[in-house]
């Protein structure tokens, strides 16, 4: 990413959920083809900071926002992280090095081609602070890294006959706001 250039990104999501998601870098519009429901909300003014107001504000994870970053290996590694190569695994016929880390909150893996290009094929992250420990699986397929896209991938597209929801922020980040506005300073 270029240092001024807008960030903007459009993202469809399939399996339990039928989403599909526009940041145009203050606002993240979602639309829900499956219910026919759609929700906007503002957001921080990069990407960075859009992934933790995601999912701190709205408890909505992303389960590749960490990949999204200008720096994912800050964002996936700390002191608190253990782990490394499990073994290899086949994925859509490529044999591909699994790596495995645990951290905390969240386990997560992926899985890398040992040969050709070194582009995930196959990301698996557990939330282990999440009621039930959900699991998210992505697995990534034709990758192109030169794309010949137009300004019209990024731009909202809700049909007519959606219903506008609200997109309601969690009572937990809510009832925080609001503390830290009745605290006095601390000096």
């Amino acid at each position: 990413m270029l240092k001024g250039e807008a960030v903007r990104l459009w993202f469809k999501v399939s399996g339990d959920h039928d989403l599909v998601g526009y940041y145009e870098g203050r606002r993240m519009t979602l639309v829900s083809n499956k219910e026919k429901v759609w929700g906007e909300f503002p957001t921080p003014p990069t990407i960075d900071e859009t992934v933790d107001f995601v999912t701190d504000r709205y408890d909505i994870p992303l389960p590749i926002g960490d990949l999204l970053v200008v720096n994912p290996r800050e964002s996936l590694v700390s002191d608190d992280t253990t782990g490394g190569v499990a073994g290899r695994e086949t994925i859509d016929g490529v044999l591909c090095e699994h790596l495995v880390w645990h951290h905390p909150k969240v386990d997560w893996s992926v899985w890398i081609p040992v040969s050709g290009d070194p582009l995930p094929k196959k990301l698996r992250i557990t939330y282990k602070e999440r009621r039930g420990q959900p699991t998210t699986t992505v697995m990534f397929r034709d990758w192109n890294l030169t794309p010949n896209l137009t300004d019209a991938v990024f731009v909202r597209s809700v049909p007519n006959d959606y219903e506008g929801i609200p997109v309601i922020q969690r009572a937990a980040a809510v009832l925080k706001d609001e503390k830290r506005k009745t605290e006095p300073p601390q000096k």
